[in-house]
């Protein structure tokens, strides 16, 4: 952040009204990326806090690891993004490995 600010401030960005003046010159679709941005970056922290308080420890940070991998996943979905075989293969071995090391009972009593 503190990168952003003070390479904005050499660029000759200026941040007056916490950068509204700024923003208001942007074209329409840069503002709706931006304030979409900040629509799900919102709803994704509310999202966290319900999935901690009221799920289980184990299964809320399976979840919430494994968020990185469903990014990813959303992105080829919403963006139309390349994925290569191996991201694909590595997605699938980092979600089970999540799912293996937070939540051991479902796969038997092998950890006593």
């Amino acid at each position: 952040m503190i990168g952003s600010y003070t390479f904005g401030k050499i660029s000759g960005v200026s941040f007056d009204w916490f950068g509204l003046t700024q923003f208001k010159e942007f074209p329409w679709e840069t503002k709706k990326q931006i304030l979409l941005r900040c629509l799900f970056g919102n709803l994704t922290f509310i999202a966290s806090f319900v999935c901690i308080f009221t799920l289980p420890l184990a299964v809320s940070s399976s979840i919430l690891t494994c968020s990185i991998f469903i990014v990813v996943i959303c992105a080829y979905i919403v963006r139309n993004e390349t994925m290569w075989l191996l991201e694909i293969v590595a997605i699938l071995f980092g979600c089970f490995g999540v799912i293996m090391i937070s939540n051991h009972k479902f796969f038997g009593n092998v950890i006593k």
